[in-house]
């Protein structure tokens, strides 16, 4: 941690030690749940019909036309699944749900943001996260598609709106929201358990191919 405040290190290069939730943390949890349940359930319904909508009034959008949800890991995976939920739930549509990685100060996962433009209309893609704070993942985001899309000009990869879709924006950093209220998300107490069981984006040469 010291090397990493220091700028000898990064978090992304750092594996840490996971440790399975105690009796006591997940007491933690599911207090925190019951505490916030409506309200999150309040949000979540909030953020995806304000999607739903704002995707239909996009130019080019056929009635049939649905958004891919695409969670920036980690904060946003669980948010992505509450919304597909409701989408589900509400409307009977099963909207694509995908999870990517981004980091601070090494941009996105390029190979899979490749893969979902072979699969996927681009203009499609809605990226998810679950809250705001100073909207440094917001910034790190736009420069990443600019920056990609870019380098990916000759062969015709573009339409990805950097624009982020949260649970709760309490920064005040986005367009599209559940609520601005500044509470505590259980899922951020899980870390591991909801994220692959690594709490951390993993970006080490010895562990993942370019």
């Amino acid at each position: 941690e010291e090397a990493i405040q220091g700028g000898g290190a990064h978090y992304a290069e750092s594996l840490p030690i996971e440790y399975q939730p105690s009796d006591a943390y997940q007491d933690l949890f599911r207090s925190a749940l019951q505490t916030s349940a409506a309200r999150i359930a309040r949000a979540v319904g909030a953020v995806t019909e304000t999607l739903l909508a704002e995707h239909q009034d996009r130019p080019g959008r056929g009635p049939d036309s649905r958004p891919v949800l695409v969670s920036l890991a980690r904060a946003g995976t669980p948010v992505g699944v509450l919304m597909r939920r409701w989408a589900q739930h509400a409307h009977g549509v099963d909207l694509p749900h995908y999870a990517i990685s981004i980091v601070r100060g090494r941009g996105i996962d390029t190979a899979a943001l490749r893969w979902l433009a072979r699969h996927h209309d681009p203009v499609d893609v809605v990226f998810v996260d679950g809250w705001t704070g100073k909207g440094a993942i917001t910034r790190e985001l736009a420069a990443a598609i600019e920056e990609f899309e870019a380098s990916e000009a000759a062969g015709g990869v573009r339409g990805f709106d950097p624009r982020i879709a949260v649970l709760a924006d309490p920064g005040g950093c986005v367009a599209t929201y559940g609520t601005r209220d500044d509470f505590l998300i259980p899922s951020a107490c899980l870390n591991s358990t909801v994220s692959g069981l690594v709490s951390r984006t993993v970006l080490r040469a010895d562990l993942v191919r370019p």
